[in-house]
């Protein structure tokens, strides 16, 4: 079996080692660590990578949308009184 630093999976994955890092610690990818680095193993690498995801930011919930959140009172044209 193969392993790959955070560098090398970074490199498969196209984004940056960082990334990679972040997803070893929150468990997202299966890693052996050794001392101060994570090995991937390249099958866990392969099943990561096949995940179908969606690119950017998740959207907002309903509840949470502009639409449907309280307006400020200089937002609905009133003025504070001078």
């Amino acid at each position: 079996m193969r392993y790959l630093t955070t560098t090398e999976a970074a490199a498969v994955l196209h984004v940056d080692p960082s990334r990679v890092r972040l997803l070893c610690q929150r468990g997202r990818i299966k890693t052996i660590k050794i001392g101060n680095t994570y090995a991937i193993p390249e099958g866990e690498l392969q099943r990561f990578a096949a995940i179908p995801r969606r690119a950017g930011r998740p959207r907002r919930s309903q509840a949470a949308s502009p639409q449907t959140a309280t307006k400020m009172p200089f937002e609905q044209g009133v003025l504070p009184s001078q």
